[in-house]
């Protein structure tokens, strides 16, 4: 049986805290209970229509627990540009400090019938993502903003509009230039693996490139 996090509308409940330091500092984290946890097989239409609007804790085929946002609602307007009604602003990652100035938002999960989750991520002016690969491909839309994206060996300039693909173990990292902060979407399978960050030889080899090795953060 799934069970939704407690506590009163809009405050984190007995799952919830906030951070109070590193680079995700005041941004709501979730600690997930993998003893309530079933697997997305297991999550019925009626289970989702229950907790409409929870945060629900959905274990992987791989055994790792994920967020599932329970949502039949067919529309999620906007109180404001880049902000939707009904999805919390998350933690980019938890425990890590490989990024800067990341924030996300899942705007569509496994609670609304599809293998894909579509995230919205906001990267603050100066700020960057985590250099990283793996073996799942992203999608990139980008709605907001401009900056720059490191993919495989190639530094891509972004403004809004643009596409982005990312390949399987295709190193990657986005990093915002401007003046406000560099907002996409990007769409990932709900079954995923782990990213895994650069040794010290593969780091070296990819910064071998001078406009790579000026743009990369760590």
């Amino acid at each position: 049986m799934l069970v939704p996090p407690h506590g009163a509308a809009g405050r984190p409940g007995r799952y919830g805290r906030r951070c109070r330091n590193g680079p995700g500092a005041g941004l709501l984290r979730r600690s997930r209970p993998r003893q309530h946890a079933a697997t997305l097989a297991e999550v019925q239409p009626s289970t989702i229509a229950e907790n409409r609007g929870a945060i629900l804790p959905v274990r992987r085929e791989d055994g790792r627990v994920s967020d599932l946002r329970a949502t039949t609602d067919a529309h999620r307007g906007q109180p404001e540009p880049f902000r939707w009604e009904g999805v919390d602003e998350l933690a980019y990652k938890e425990h890590d400090t490989t990024f800067r100035g990341v924030t996300r938002r899942v705007l569509f999960g496994a609670g609304d019938g599809q293998a894909v989750e579509v995230r919205y991520f906001e990267v603050a002016p100066g700020g960057w993502s985590t250099l990283e690969h793996h073996g799942h491909t992203h999608q990139v839309v980008v709605l907001r903003g401009s900056g720059a994206c490191l993919v495989e060996d190639r530094v891509i300039p972004l403004a809004p509009h643009d596409l982005v693909f990312v390949p399987a173990w295709a190193w990657h990292q986005f990093r915002a230039t401007g003046d406000e902060p560099l907002g996409f979407q990007c769409i990932v399978p709900l079954d995923r693996d782990r990213p895994a960050l650069p040794t010290d030889d593969e780091f070296a080899a990819l910064t071998a490139d001078p406009a790579v090795a000026d743009f990369v953060r760590r």
